[in-house]
């Protein structure tokens, strides 16, 4: 499994928005400057959060976007399944996959399954909140340096 940039991008504008948004509005272009990501690509990204309600916009002056809920309420598997459409390492263990004729006999098959449930509970566990205080702690470690 590879996630894209644009799940990656997702995961960094969430973050942005918990770290700086204390619920108000953070405008885009804002996000954009500190996470070094296209206006445009962002712009589609925060499309996806938005309508999923995961973010919401406002326009006008004092506009932007924020999040809808505390940092601690947000998993990182919601954000990028979102995103990717699915976290599955490979595509018989795809929620919407069609059967495989040779589920059966498949050797490898508990391999797959298993390593899906690990990412999938792995990413459960990890929230925006967890991400800022990570994101805390290294940059006091390179200050520290």
């Amino acid at each position: 499994m590879i996630v894209s940039t644009k799940g990656r991008y997702a995961l960094r504008v969430m973050a942005d928005l918990a770290e700086h948004g204390s619920g108000s509005y953070i405008p885009l272009k804002e996000i954009c400057e500190r996470q070094d990501i296209s206006k445009k690509y962002l712009e589609s990204i925060v499309g996806i959060l938005s309508k999923a309600g995961l973010v919401e916009g406002a326009s006008g002056k004092g506009g932007g976007y924020r999040l809808t809920k505390r940092p601690e309420e947000y998993h990182l598997d919601e954000i990028l399944t979102l995103t990717e459409g699915s976290l599955a390492p490979v595509a018989c263990t795809r929620k919407d996959a069609e059967p495989c004729r040779h589920a059966d006999s498949c050797c490898t098959l508990p391999v797959w399954v298993g390593l899906s449930e690990v990412i999938q509970a792995y990413l459960n566990k990890i929230t925006l909140k967890d991400l800022m205080q990570n994101g805390n702690e290294h940059s006091h470690k390179e200050a520290e340096s």
